[in-house]
């Protein structure tokens, strides 16, 4: 912690309207208890067609933003979360970058707890794991069917040892990060996997740290159609 002294913190969006308050209201109690360290907020909109853009424009205007910096990408189209992480991460300007979800499925206050309890090497990446033994969990059944299955497919096709793939908390040194996501080819919901064989082909090695996760509801996944679209982009990453 005491050698991580400024973190890019890259936000992806897709019409998330009605669920930004709450990401406001966390952001801000996480600055007022926070240490003196330097962050940079980069907000990625993905093409919404809702009032997410306005509502972060406003929420930025009103901030008291300090020594932090803040950023709003936007993007034309609605292309996929891969496409809005890649993005951020090229716009991101401090050694480390974390990535996270908009729902805050896992929240601001992970960030701390990671930086307490765990030491940092700038050739490793570190994935937030629902399925490490040290976190807990609140899950709606069908999407914990949803996630086994896929994990199933990722060990069968990608790798065998990351036990969670597609937890958005994650963390990154900047130094790898910027060639990873510059390759990145994925833009749906399967881009983590491809990460994972870009970070192996790197020799990047992949830590799974413990999180506290709670499944947010009006989430974007489709549960009938968005499992045959991430079955065939695996069939793709694999033989890419």
């Amino acid at each position: 912690w005491k050698k991580m002294k400024k973190v890019s913190i890259v936000i992806p969006f897709y019409n998330e309207e009605e669920r930004l308050n709450k990401l406001f209201t966390s952001l801000t109690k996480f600055k007022r208890k926070r240490t003196t360290k330097l962050f940079e907020y980069i907000f990625v909109d993905d093409g919404s067609t809702d009032n997410t853009i306005k509502k972060i424009s406003q929420f930025l205007n009103k901030i008291k933003k300090g020594r932090d910096k803040y950023k709003l990408l936007k993007s034309k189209k609605n292309f996929g979360k891969g496409h809005a992480l890649k993005l951020g991460v090229k716009s991101a300007k401090y050694d480390w970058i974390f990535t996270m979800d908009a729902d805050l499925s896992v929240d601001f206050t992970q960030i701390t707890k990671w930086f307490v309890k765990h030491s940092f090497r700038d050739d490793h990446a570190y994935f937030g794991s629902r399925n490490h033994l040290q976190s807990t969990v609140k899950h709606r059944y069908y999407r914990k069917l949803m996630g086994d299955i896929f994990q199933i497919l990722v060990f069968l096709f990608i790798d065998t040892k990351v036990k969670d793939s597609q937890c958005g908390f994650k963390l990154y040194n900047k130094k790898f990060a910027k060639i990873i996501f510059k390759n990145l080819k994925t833009n749906g919901f399967s881009h983590d996997l491809e990460l994972i064989k870009l970070l192996r082909l790197k020799n990047i090695k992949i830590m799974e740290l413990p999180v506290n996760w709670v499944h947010m509801d009006k989430g974007k996944l489709n549960i009938l159609l968005d499992p045959i679209k991430m079955l065939f982009e695996i069939i793709l990453i694999k033989f890419r």
